[in-house]
């Protein structure tokens, strides 16, 4: 899979690499990939991987209520950065 137009150099502070493993979780969703096919994908990052590897080995309502709180950190986090750069342009 390869990197959509626009999207390198697009997001501050080196988020690139995680908004583009983000959009392919989403594509693999939308058109069903299996964990195979998302494994052998060499554009997916291995700490993408990994998890998703190691989330199969537990509780899975544990895995998917830890991947809801990963989810909301991660996007505070990026809420944040987004808008201190945008405070930084005015």
């Amino acid at each position: 899979m390869t990197r959509g137009a626009g999207v390198t150099g697009h997001y501050p502070l080196g988020l690139d690499d995680w908004v583009f493993n983000l959009e392919i979780v989403a594509i693999a969703v939308i058109i069903g990939m299996s964990l195979q096919e998302i494994f052998a994908d060499q554009g997916v990052s291995c700490w993408l991987k990994d998890a998703l590897r190691t989330s199969y080995e537990r509780d899975p309502i544990d895995a998917l209520l830890d991947a809801q709180r990963l989810l909301k950190l991660l996007g505070d986090r990026y809420a944040q950065i987004v808008n201190q750069g945008a405070r930084a342009d005015r």
